[in-house]
């Protein structure tokens, strides 16, 4: 199957958290897609994929701008749910068993409780901003900037 070009005429329908159905101007459907984007970080609006239960793309919308505003509305909310990324507040403990890092942290969301395996690879230092990943693959983000020192304190020994 060749990939669909999203048209403005076609309709992108929100049916669950992370998933749509396009609807196009000449009456074919497709169901149970995932948007994703392709350039999440340098280009959010454009090039949006949508990829079927087993990551296959089906379809791409070159820009969201190209497709009406509940369409981009439905798109926009499935992002919104995916990328979402916990702001780290405060640390409240870290405990470090046999290299498995346990983390109770006050995040803008409400307190979390996870665990980092691999510091290296799941704690990475962008400038003022750490991005940790835990082992259930959920990202967290703390701006250290903003981190006050008794939560600093708490994690220096980790990043």
């Amino acid at each position: 199957m060749e990939r669909y070009m999203v048209k403005r005429e076609d309709k992108i329908l929100r049916t669950d958290t992370y998933l749509v159905r396009i609807e196009t101007a000449d009456g074919q459907t497709f169901e149970d897609l995932e948007p994703r984007r392709l350039f999440p970080f340098s280009d959010p609006d454009r090039y949006v994929t949508f990829l079927d239960k087993s990551e296959k793309e089906v379809a791409l919308l070159a820009d969201l701008a190209g497709v009406d505003e509940a369409s981009r509305r439905a798109v926009e909310e499935c992002f919104a749910e995916y990328y979402m990324i916990p702001e780290i507040t405060d640390v409240i403990q870290v405990i470090d068993t046999a290299g498995i890092f346990k983390w109770k942290v006050k995040t803008d969301h409400g307190v979390v409780t996870f665990q980092i395996r691999n510091r290296n690879s799941d704690i990475k230092q962008v400038e003022d901003v750490l991005l940790m990943r835990d082992s259930n693959d959920n990202r967290y983000r703390i701006d250290l900037a903003k981190l006050d020192p008794k939560s600093m304190k708490k994690i220096l020994s980790y990043i």
